[in-house]
C-alpha cells in the first residue's frame, strides 16, 4: 500500500504538523507513506516539493492573486479566505509517485486547484483542518453562518448582499468539479465532522471521526526545573503557556480575550502570582506593561523545543473562538498540563471539564480567568488533571495507534 499525504507546508503551521505526524507514523508502521508540498523547509528524503513551472517560480505571489477577487467586496470582514482557482498542476507528480490512495490535508495557498481532484483517478482521503472543503471560500464561518449547509451565497464574511457572489461561485465550482471523486472525509474532531456530514459538499460522502496523532514519547511530563533553566524561564513562579501562530493579527486566536483573562486573574490574585509564556508571535523578550511579567520566546519551530516549553510550563491557556483538534492542546496534554479552553469546536474531545482541564463558557474572558484561578491556587488539582489529560491522550491520539487506524481506513477504501 502506498500512500501520498499532501499539504501546502511540510513543517509550517498546525495541518502541516499534523500531516507530517501520520507521514512518519505511518512510515513507522511499514506503510509506504509519501508526501507532497509546496514549502520545504525540513530534509526528509520522502517529502517531495511540487514542481509544476507555476509553482516552483510563482509561489509567492500566488496568495495574492488567489485573492484578487476579494477587490471586488470592500465590506468583506474575513481574515482567512481562498478561491483555490488557479492551476496547481500536480498531476505529473501524482501519475509519478502513482499512491494507492491521495490524501489531503491543507492545500490552498497555490498548491492546487479545485479542479485537480478528478484529474487523479485515484481515491481522495481528505482530513479538514479548517471549513474551507465544504464552504465558498472562508475558512472559518462568520458569525456561525451555516450557508454552507446549502450553497453558500449572500455571504456575511464578504459583505455581499447578493445571492450569486463569490462565494456561490466558489461553491458552484466545487459541487461541479468534485462529482465523480471517490472522497473519504475524515474530522479530527467530532464538532468538524459533524459540520462536514451537514454541508451540501460532502454530506453525500462518507465522513470519518479519526483524531490526529501525536508523539507521546516526545511530548511528555518531564524535569520542570530543568527546562525553566534551558529557556532562561525563573523557576519559582507559576508559568502560563499561551501558543498560537500571528495571535497579534488573527482574531480567531482570541489575544484580545486572553489579555482580559489574565488582568481579570491578576485583580484577583495579584502581580505576583504568575508570569506568561507567549509561543507563535515574532516578537522576542520579555515585557512587563501587563498585570503578569510576559515573556515572549518567539516561534520555536523545533518540535523538541517546543516540547521543553510545554516541560518549564504549568498551565495552557486556549482562547481560541474556533479549533478543530488544536495541537497545542493535544501537546499540553500529552506533557501533563491542565488547560483553560473555551468549551467550543473540538476542545471538549481533548479537555473533559474538570477532569483533565477546564472548558470556559464561549467567548467569555470571565470563565477564562476562573479557570487560571482555579490551577493558579490550587496546585493539587492542577497536578491530578495534568496527570488525567495525558492518561486521555494515551488512549486518544498516541501516533502509532493513529497510525494504524489510518492504516485500517485506507485498507477499507481500496477494498
Amino acid at each position: 500500500m502506498k500512500i501520498l499525504i499532501v499539504n501546502t507546508f511540510d513543517r509550517a503551521g498546525g495541518a502541516a504538523r499534523s500531516a507530517r505526524r501520520l507521514h512518519f507514523g505511518l512510515r513507522g508502521i511499514g506503510v509506504d507513506s509519501e508526501m507532497l508540498v509546496l514549502h520545504k523547509d525540513g530534509d526528509d528524503a520522502h517529502t517531495h516539493v511540487a514542481s509544476a513551472a507555476i509553482q516552483r517560480h510563482f509561489k509567492e505571489r500566488l496568495p495574492l492573486v488567489d485573492a484578487l477577487p476579494l477587490g471586488f467586496y470592500p465590506s468583506r470582514n474575513v481574515t482567512h479566505w481562498s478561491n483555490t482557482f488557479l492551476p496547481g498542476s500536480i498531476e505529473k507528480q501524482i501519475q509519478e509517485l502513482n499512491p494507492d490512495v491521495v490524501h489531503l490535508h491543507w492545500i490552498n495557498r497555490g498548491l492546487l486547484s479545485v479542479a485537480d481532484l478528478k484529474r487523479w483517478n485515484k481515491p481522495v482521503v481528505w482530513t479538514l483542518h479548517d471549513h474551507w472543503p465544504f464552504t465558498g471560500g472562508c475558512h472559518y464561518p462568520s458569525d456561525e453562518c451555516e450557508a454552507y449547509k446549502n450553497s453558500c451565497g449572500t455571504c456575511p464574511a464578504l459583505g455581499s448582499k447578493r445571492a450569486h457572489d463569490l462565494s456561490r461561485f466558489n461553491w458552484s465550482r466545487k459541487n461541479k468539479q468534485w462529482q465523480g471523486v471517490n472522497l473519504n472525509i475524515v474530522g479530527p474532531s467530532a464538532w468538524l465532522t459533524q459540520r462536514a456530514a451537514d454541508s451540501s459538499l460532502f454530506g453525500k460522502y462518507p465522513c470519518h471521526n479519526l483524531p490526529n496523532g501525536i508523539d507521546t514519547d516526545l511530548y511528555q511530563p518531564g524535569d520542570k526545573e530543568a527546562a525553566r533553566k534551558a529557556l532562561g524561564l525563573p523557576v519559582d513562579k507559576i508559568l502560563i503557556l499561551v501558543v498560537a501562530m500571528n495571535p497579534d493579527t488573527d482574531r480567531n486566536k482570541g489575544g484580545h480575550l486572553a489579555l482580559e483573562a489574565i488582568q481579570l486573574a491578576a485583580d484577583k490574585l495579584g502581580p505576583d502570582a504568575a508570569e506568561i509564556l507567549i509561543a507563535g508571535s515574532p516578537e522576542k523578550g520579555i515585557r512587563t506593561d501587563g498585570p503578569w511579567r510576559i515573556h515572549s520566546l518567539g516561534v520555536l519551530k523545533e518540535e523538541a523545543e517546543m516540547a521543553q516549553l510545554y516541560r518549564a510550563a504549568d498551565v495552557q491557556l486556549v482562547p481560541s473562538y474556533y479549533e478543530n483538534l488544536s495541537n497545542a492542546l493535544m501537546e499540553a496534554c500529552s506533557s501533563g498540563l491542565p488547560c483553560v479552553a473555551f468549551n467550543a469546536g473540538g476542545n471538549g474531545d481533548l479537555v473533559y471539564h474538570q477532569a483533565h482541564g477546564f472548558l470556559a463558557d464561549a467567548y467569555k474572558a470571565s470563565s477564562l480567568a476562573e479557570g487560571l484561578v482555579q490551577y493558579i491556587e490550587h496546585p493539587l488539582i492542577r497536578e491530578a488533571h495534568g496527570a488525567a489529560a495525558r492518561e486521555h491522550i494515551l488512549q486518544f491520539s498516541e501516533l502509532n495507534l493513529i497510525a494504524h487506524k489510518h492504516q485500517a481506513l485506507y485498507q477499507q477504501i481500496l477494498s
